[in-house]
């Protein structure tokens, strides 16, 4: 259960989008929703970054790590997207 207002009016806005485009479209509303929701989020910035970082601005060094943890003493180096300092404290 949220308590924040910003986050409760988000999703009430989101689902009311989402219900409308499928009401009014079908299931091609609901594709064409959610290709807005996800064009709205990929334009969100955070820390000076896309919010869907490693995926919108593709980042192969970034995607190590996405899914699959792999085992930290392998990684050696950040991302150079993400700092100017590649090379990881051990």
């Amino acid at each position: 259960m949220f308590t924040d207002i910003n986050i409760i009016n988000t999703l009430r806005y989101w689902r009311i989008t989402f219900l409308l485009a499928a009401a009014i479209a079908g299931l091609l509303g609901i594709f064409v929703a959610l290709m807005v929701f996800v064009i709205k989020i990929a334009s969100i910035n955070s820390l000076d970054r896309s919010y869907l970082f490693p995926f919108a601005p593709f980042d192969k060094e970034g995607m190590k790590d996405t899914f699959v943890r792999d085992n930290m003493s392998e990684m050696t180096k950040r991302s150079d997207i993400l700092t100017n300092n590649i090379t990881r404290q051990t």
